[in-house]
């Protein structure tokens, strides 16, 4: 199965080290936990200020990655999942150049020749599953979506997606939809049951549970 993972956000911190940089060119401070919605720019006095210091390399190059993110997309590949990495460098090469380096840094056994893809429209890549954090999930033609938490998305809007809140859930989510699909379509499931796990869960209006375990 093909897993489409957005970068900002759900692999890398943005949010933090951009609020980081904004309060250096403005004086204004603020908690990325009360940004709660997706439009950032409400939340600040200077929003001028705030997109002109996103336009930069080293922004993307400096982020840190969501706590466990490059060893969970690591132990996906290694399962046997197609992982590709889809994310909207704004048309900006110096923020395209910015992610690149960031994911060779950190998620080196990514090719980024073949898995990673520089889109606004993303559903020009097809995928089984998709994870993102923000509003393109209500467009997206995945057959399984899956929201990673954030402040910004815990809104009604978002309630009708099963949610992640750390890749330790994104692994688990991952399994159970690996296993619901080689039950409908009788194919072997891309993802090695994990040991212990149980799963009661709504998922896209049907009602699954499994024990799980090797």
């Amino acid at each position: 199965m093909r897993v489409k993972i957005d970068m900002d956000g759900v692999l890398a911190d943005l949010t933090t080290e951009w609020l980081k940089n904004y309060y250096s060119v403005s004086g204004e401070s603020i908690d990325p936990e009360l940004i709660t919605d997706w439009d950032i720019y409400s939340f600040v006095k200077y929003p001028d200020k705030l997109k002109r210091v996103l336009h930069s390399r080293e922004l993307f190059e400096r982020l840190d990655p969501i706590e466990d993110a490059p060893t969970s997309v690591h132990t996906l590949c290694n399962r046997g999942w197609d992982v590709v990495i889809v994310s909207d460098a704004q048309g900006d090469e110096g923020i395209m150049g910015g992610k690149l380096a960031w994911l060779k840094a950190h998620m080196p056994f990514i090719d980024v020749s073949k898995q990673v893809v520089f889109t606004a429209n993303k559903n020009l890549v097809q995928a089984d599953v998709i994870i993102d954090d923000g509003p393109f999930l209500h467009n997206a033609t995945e057959k399984y979506k899956v929201v990673y938490d954030q402040p910004h998305n815990r809104g009604d809007a978002y309630g009708v997606y099963p949610r992640a809140y750390s890749w330790r859930g994104v692994l688990t989510r991952l399994s159970v939809i690996g296993m619901v699909d080689a039950m409908e379509t009788g194919l072997t499931p891309y993802d090695a049951p994990i040991r212990d796990i149980s799963v009661n869960e709504d998922l896209y209006g049907t009602y699954y549970s499994y024990k799980m375990s090797n």
